[in-house]
Order: structure tokens, then sequence, then C-alpha cells
């Protein structure tokens, strides 16, 4: 079972640390060379000091340290400070939900190894087939608790139309309340006739482009047993329909094989389209993989891999949060990553992907941004270390490259 990424904190306007807003330019003088932990700080006169060094600017919570203290005035809201030096306030972070249209191959050999015509099945039902397996396993992670909020859409592909599958058995909607037509959708399906890989692929792209919304995440999955038979079987032009799709539209597709399919053939179809490299569920000598390899089906693997799909999809983007007033200065936003050590580092932003440096993130539009995202190497890090936890700041100036 593969591990999961650190803790998401959505902890807005926790910049009286020292270290954030020594970083930030925010003023404040260092207190001392040994810090101490957080400690509530009582009201304080401006500018006493004491013997120990103590710097002041009113009453509200403090930082202790060896050899002395320093206070900010500040107002409380939910166990978070105002600090008026950088005008941080706290407010909520959103998180994005994420939007999947999953597309499923329908051709013949997904009976197997029951035989043709006879593997299929209902939901809930046990026959030896990977579409059986396949369509429990997608209704089980449905039913996850991961998976409330989060809109599905379910296509099928099989046959010999080369057309793409861009009207879906079950249209896109939103999780829990959308699993009876989920169920509904995959027991209407059924396995027969080829593979028209390209069908899929450009459905997808068609889909997910139509009805991509702003401030969610859409990605797409493809399904298959096999290698492409019907319509255009090129590996290498399918890939880049999707590779375009992914550069032009931030649309990931995400490629999900299962026995019968070529491991080189799924991993050039899903190289460059949007998944993170990785090592779980790869095939053959190829490690780390561009795709998902479930074997049979067998429920808690395919479940598994789905949910890995899912956080790999979002474990490194964000909504930009906004102020009480409910507004943002995209200017004085910071993220900031506490890793399992207890090590700090304020990641700085850049301009956008293509000027990622280490521990960056970058704005998806610098003019009228609606999400953070991580550059992909911090992405790794982060998402490698499985106690951190990410921290968004409001109020102080953004941290920049030198």
């Amino acid at each position: 079972m593969a591990q999961r990424g650190p803790l998401i904190v959505y902890a807005l306007g926790v910049a009286t640390l020292y270290g954030a807003l020594a970083s930030q330019g925010c003023g404040i003088d260092d207190p001392s060379s040994a810090g101490g932990g957080i400690t509530p700080g009582g009201d304080g006169s401006a500018g006493t000091s004491g013997a120990a060094g103590t710097v002041g600017v009113g009453g509200g919570a403090g930082v202790t340290g060896v050899g002395g203290t320093f206070s900010l005035d500040g107002s409380s809201k939910d166990g978070l400070t105002k600090d008026v030096n950088c005008g941080s306030s706290s407010v909520q972070a959103e998180k994005v939900e994420l939007d999947a249209y999953y597309v499923i191959d329908t051709s013949g050999s997904m009976h197997q190894p029951s035989g043709n015509g006879a593997g299929d099945c209902n939901v809930g039902q046990t026959v030896n087939s990977k579409w059986c397996n396949s369509i429990n396993a997608l209704y089980g992670f449905f039913s996850e608790p991961s998976s409330v909020g989060m809109g599905a859409a379910l296509g099928t592909f099989g046959g010999s139309s080369c057309s793409p599958v861009s009207n879906p058995v079950i249209g896109l909607a939103p999780l829990p309340t959308h699993l009876a037509g989920m169920e509904a959708g995959l027991n209407q399906a059924s396995p027969n006739g080829q593979t028209p890989t390209e069908a899929a692929v450009r459905g997808i792209i068609q889909y997910t482009l139509a009805n991509k919304q702003p401030n969610r995440k859409m990605i797409g999955v493809l399904i298959t047993d096999g290698d492409p038979t019907q319509c255009n079987t090129n590996i290498g032009a399918l890939n880049q329909l999707l590779v375009d799709h992914y550069n032009n539209n931030d649309i990931a597709t995400y490629v999900i094989g299962m026995s019968g399919a070529s491991f080189g053939k799924l991993e050039g179809l899903g190289v460059n389209a949007g998944a993170q490299p990785h090592t779980n569920y790869c095939g053959g000598s190829i490690s780390p993989c561009s795709f998902y390899n479930v074997g049979n089906g067998d429920k808690t693997v395919f479940v598994d891999a789905l949910k890995e799909i899912q956080e790999n999809a979002l474990g490194c983007e964000f909504a930009v949060p906004t102020d009480e007033a409910g507004m943002t200065d995209t200017n004085k936003v910071n993220v900031k990553f506490t890793r399992g050590d207890g090590s700090e580092v304020t990641l700085v932003r850049v301009d956008g992907e293509a000027n990622c440096v280490p521990d960056a993130w970058y704005y998806d539009d610098p003019t009228n941004p609606t999400k953070i995202q991580l550059c992909t190497d911090t992405c790794t890090s982060v998402s490698a270390d499985l106690s951190g936890k990410i921290d968004i700041l409001l109020g102080c100036e953004t941290v920049t490259p030198n």
C-alpha cells in the first residue's frame, strides 16, 4: 500500500513566528540567538527593555527566547494573531477540489480470465474477470471518505468506433450524492469489441476541457487492459495529444494499465501528460514510471492506485486564500514548509513553472491568480516528507529569489 504525503495545514496569519517575520522583512529584530518555545505574551509597554533584553510594541502574543522576549501588538481570532507590522490576518484557505473523467476500456479482453462473454457483472457481484474487478474497485473508490466533494464522470471505450468518447455514460457531478448514478453507469456497461484508444484520448481531452471549472482541478483517467488496436495506434502521436492538452490547458491525464497492456506502451502514453513520475505500481523494468499498473484489478491495489492519483493531482496545489474582507494582496502571500524534523523553509515565489528553482512556488496565472502551485521538485520533496506540513501566510511581502 502506498504511503501518503505530508499534512497540508491551511493556517493563515501565523507570521508571528520570528523566522517567518525576519525572512519576510517585517521589521522584527532577533530577540535571542537561541530561541525558545512559543508562549502567550502579556500586555507589555511599548519599548520596554529588561536586563535580558526585551523588545515590545504593546500587548498580545509573545515569543520567548533564551535571554529575552518580544511582544507583538495584535488581536486574536481562532487562536491566531494579527500582526500590525505586516498586516497579516487569520483566514481559512479553501482546498482545491478535484473533478475527474474516468474512461474505462470495455474491450472483449476485459472478460478475462473467465473467458469471452463470461466476465460481466454488477457492482457487488464476484466474477473472476478484469472487468468485474475494475467496476468494484471504481465503486469502492467513489465510496471512500476521501472522495467526498470530488466530481466524477464516467465514460467507456470499446468496439470499433473512433469517435471521441466525449459524451459520458454518467456526467460530471459531486460525490457522494452522485454515487447511485455512478453505480448505475458501471452496471450498464459491458465489455465487447476492440481497443480504440484514440477515441478515449480525444474524448478525455474534449470533455475535461469543456467541463473545467474555476477553483477546481480537472483531470482525466484512462483505464485499459490492452494496446491500441483500432484508429490511430501510434503511441507517440496519442501521447503528444495528451502532452499538448496538459501543457496548454493544465489538465493532466493519468493512465492505469491492467494485465494485457504493454508496460512500454503504457509509459509511452502517460509520460509528460501530467502524472508525476513515481515508483509505486510500475511494471517490468520501468521505474520510476508515469502510469499505474494494477494487474488483474485486485480491489485493494486498484483503489490504492486511484487514491494515489487523487493525491498526486491535488497534493501540491492550493486555492489562493482571501482575508476577512474577502480580499487578497497577491504580493503578500507566502508559503512555509515545516519539515518532519521541525526545520522550516519559506518557499520563494517565481514567475512561472519555467522559472522554478529549489524550494519554490508560483501562481497559475500571474495577472489573475486562483491557485498556488508548488514547483515539481519542491512538490516531490514535500510529498516525500510524511510528517511535514504546509502553512500559507498572508500579510508580509512575498519572498522571491535574491
